[in-house]
């Protein structure tokens, strides 16, 4: 069965679902409320809790911790003063929300939110949200379709690229392997992988 814990501050309150024997993360750090879901590059945070590297930069960094998150994330944080949500540039984790007179609640499932009376919105990547300046784009896909000049080069780029993300995200200190669909994105990951890996 899963299990929840709420947390209220001021004007907020907070809850998240997790499922033993799932560890239990307190994300309550310093008067700063975190509900996260998501993954942001361990080799950066020394593999500590994502709420506790999400509360560790906003005391540091303040909303700009944005840019210091690289990762799928989806996160809604509460300080006693505002709130400040935010979802990854891609929109890999979901997250939603509804708003009604000077309200908004914000849920990663939509049946949390059903039975409101109110839309159900999609909170959109690459934006944060705070309970002062509304939603704020952070994040655009840069059009890099011109940068090619052949299919060749492309493929060659795409190869480069994708080396260097399996480099950043591979941690050597654990046993790696990979589940193989037989379709072209596993096995293309695969390929590039075993370049890094070598016993892959």
């Amino acid at each position: 069965c899963n299990m929840s814990k709420i947390y209220l501050t001021r004007g907020t309150v907070m809850g998240q679902n997790y499922f033993p024997p799932e560890k239990e993360v307190d994300f309550d750090n310093n008067n700063i409320i975190v509900v996260a879901n998501g993954y942001i590059n361990t080799n950066q945070t020394n593999n500590k809790p994502l709420q506790k590297i999400i509360s560790d930069l906003y005391v540091d960094e303040g909303e700009n911790l944005i840019n210091y998150l690289e990762g799928s994330f989806a996160f809604v944080l509460g300080d006693g003063q505002k709130i400040f949500a935010a979802r990854d540039p891609l929109g890999i984790k979901p997250l939603y929300y509804t708003d009604f007179n000077d309200t908004i609640i914000f849920a990663s499932e939509i049946k949390a939110l059903i039975g409101q009376g109110f839309e159900i919105k999609t909170f959109p990547p690459g934006h944060y949200f705070t309970s002062d300046k509304g939603f704020v784009k952070y994040y655009e896909l840069k059009n890099n379709k011109d940068n090619c000049s052949s299919p060749e080069e492309a493929a060659s780029e795409i190869r480069k690229r994708l080396i260097e993300v399996i480099e950043k995200y591979y941690d050597r200190d654990k046993n790696v392997g990979i589940y193989l669909s037989g379709g072209i994105d596993s096995s293309i990951i695969a390929a590039a992988a075993r370049e890094v890996i070598s016993d892959l």
